[in-house]
């Protein structure tokens, strides 16, 4: 269930988000959502090994999507969702390292001529100095 949650969330956002000159489409995202969810090696290793690898993708993929987003709730949402991908499966442990460079960057250096941790400027300096 939850991988079929990640497909659809993960699809929804990608119409929002372009990386490549590839426009979306229905079909587009008829196609990935069939590659994902008809994977014989996912359905095997699910039903015959019992790792429950649908539900680490599925959250995986919710992670991304709720990235993705861009909004403060969905950042907040892809580290819980990651958290308890983590807690499930610790060989994802491998991609920590992209989560904390992207949140690091996302809420400490800012893009603009000032980061997070900088003071903000006074007003009455600013006003102050063109008046002279």
């Amino acid at each position: 269930a939850l991988l079929v949650i990640g497909v659809i969330l993960y699809c929804n956002t990608w119409p929002q988000v372009t990386t490549t000159e590839v426009e979306w489409s229905r079909s587009k995202v008829l196609v990935v959502t069939a590659l994902i969810l008809f994977n014989p090696g996912l359905i095997m290793v699910d039903h015959i090994h019992f790792q429950y690898t649908g539900l680490i993708l599925g959250l995986l993929l919710i992670s991304v999507a709720l990235i993705r987003r861009g909004t403060f709730l969905g950042d907040l949402g892809s580290v819980v969702s990651f958290t308890s991908l983590l807690f499930f499966k610790q060989s994802f442990v491998s991609v920590l390292p992209l989560y904390l460079v992207y949140f690091t960057r996302h809420f400490c250096f800012r893009p603009g001529p000032r980061n997070a941790f900088a003071e903000p400027a006074s007003p009455s300096s600013s006003s102050s100095s063109s008046s002279s």
